[in-house]
Formats: C-alpha cells, structure tokens, sequence
C-alpha cells in the first residue's frame, strides 16, 4: 500500500523480523540485493517457470544464472564438485535470500537504514560504470602529456631540527634561542646547534619527501616545511614534553618519471575519470527520468 503511514508493522513481532532482516542481510544478502536492482531478478506475473529459470519468489524469478554462480562459489568453498544435495541447499539459499529481500523493500529498510543504503548506493554505482573499455597504450600516452601536471614528482627537502625539553637545564634560555631562530636570526640557529641540543625526530640527514618527512614530524608539520624556500625557519611547535624548530637546508623538485615507469598510476587515473564520467551519465539520466521537488533552493 502506498504512503508511509501505510507501511506493514506487524507490531513486536515485525519489529523482531525487521532485526532479524538487518542481521541476515549483512551476513549474506548483498549480492541479493544487488542482484535485484541490476535486474538479474525479473519481477512479473507469477505463471509459471520462464526459459533459464529454475524457480519463482512470488513475483521474481531465480534464474539458472544465479544457481550456476552459487554451485560454483560453493564448490570453492568446499573443494569439490557440488552433489545433488547441495544444489538442492543452493537453491534453498537463493530463495530465502530472495524472501528476505522482499520483506526487507515491504518495511522500508532500504530507506530506514543507513547501512543498506550505503550497500545499495555502491551496488548501483558498480552498475553505472561497468563494461568500461580499456584505454590503449597511445591514449595513455596523450593522456600523460596532456595532465603532466597531476604526475609531477613529489619535491624533495632536507631538514635540520632541534629541540628543546621542558626539564633541559637551561631550559628557559635555550626556548629564548629557539624564538630568536625562528624569526630568522642565523646566530642564533648556530648557538643552538653549537649547544649539541639532541634532534627531535632523529630525521635523517638526507632528501625526504614531505609524506616521508610526516612520518618523523607529522603532516601538518612537514607540509608547512615543505612550503618553505631553502634557509627558512619552521615556527617554534610544542610537543612531546617541549620544543621544536625545524629548518630546511635545501629543496629539489624531484626528477621526473618516464611514462614506462609510471604506467600503469596513469591507467589507474585515466580509468578513475571514465567511471566518474559514467557515474555522472548515469546520474543525469535518472534525474531526467525522475519528479524531484526541493523545498528550499539549493
């Protein structure tokens, strides 16, 4: 029956089934549910057994499709070839999944529940952007040479930090000196790393890439470095029980990567902007085909 106030309740004992669909649907319903928004699931009359089918839920058929997909997931499973007996548990399955997904659309769990949704929204977008051609060898070629830009090497720095602990002798001095450094004050810098004052990090004395530099210092921390022209002082960070001043001795661009090398990350990209523009296709063909009211502008 249409409209919400309609939807079946069944009151405790539907509540209880609802429970029951959720916890059956994430232990084994997703292809059903898939299955049934693709149409691999054809929804008619019931009149008996079509061509290909081997049984009907109601309205819906189960196909020999859907059973020779199962036998073989099964044999996996088992490691042998499937008896008559699980064949016949095969179908079983298939056709309890099938009531469950029905009962699940009659109270509205797809609209209820976020976790289904979510399944059903990444079933549907598998749908949209399936049967993708791949790309030849020369359009990843033009691709590269016209999106240079999105394959630049990762710049490189090296870094020189110190560190001042809260309980150093001196301590108070020694935090004056950070100060003084980070404001560009290079006599300072030097009377601190005069001082022996221990490296905060222990980053190595080498070219580093800002993700790598992250991993002794943190992204947030190394990202501002990474901004810096060579020479150029951090500013003063509190952690780990005192504090720190990092300063970038030299930067490199990196060198760039041939396209034989790189291949395959520039598929990877290329084949991510195909099924974007898919998803898009697809999405503007359902608005098309959909009334959609707002009630406020966008």
């Amino acid at each position: 029956m249409p409209g919400q106030g309609s939807r079946m309740t069944d009151t405790g004992q539907d509540d209880r089934g609802a429970r029951t669909a959720r916890w059956l649907l994430w232990a084994g319903l997703a292809l059903g549910l898939a299955a049934a928004l693709v149409g691999i699931l054809t929804a008619r009359e019931p009149a008996g057994l079509g061509p290909g089918e081997v049984a009907l839920v109601g309205r819906t058929a189960i196909t020999r499709e859907m059973l020779d997909r199962a036998l073989y997931a099964l044999s996996l499973d088992l490691k042998r070839p499937p008896t008559e007996e699980d064949r016949r548990a095969a179908l079983d399955r298939l056709i309890d999944e099938e009531l469950l997904v029905q009962r699940a659309a009659e109270i509205g769990l797809a609209q209820d529940d976020p976790n289904v949704r979510k399944l059903l929204v990444r079933a549907m977008i598998a749908v949209a952007i399936e049967g993708g051609r791949e790309p030849a060898e020369s359009e990843l070629a033009a691709y590269f040479s016209a999106h240079k830009e999105l394959f630049r090497p990762a710049p490189l720095l090296r870094v020189e930090d110190v560190f001042v602990g809260r309980d150093d002798s001196d301590a108070g001095k020694r935090q004056f000196l950070l100060q003084l450094a980070a404001q560009g004050d290079e006599a300072a810098w030097a009377r601190l790393r005069s001082l022996g004052i221990a490296r905060a990090a222990a980053i190595p004395d080498g070219w580093l890439t800002p993700a790598k530099l992250a991993d002794y210092i943190g992204a947030e921390t190394a990202g501002r470095l990474a901004a810096l022209a060579p020479g150029a002082m951090s500013a003063v960070v509190e952690r780990d029980g005192g504090w720190w001043l990092g300063r970038v001795v030299e930067t490199s661009p990196g060198d760039a990567r041939p396209f034989a090398e790189i291949k395959d990350e520039i598929a990877a990209r290329w084949r991510q902007e195909r099924d974007a523009a898919a998803l898009r296709s697809y999405l503007d063909t359902l608005r098309a085909r959909a009334d959609i009211a707002l009630g406020v502008a966008p």
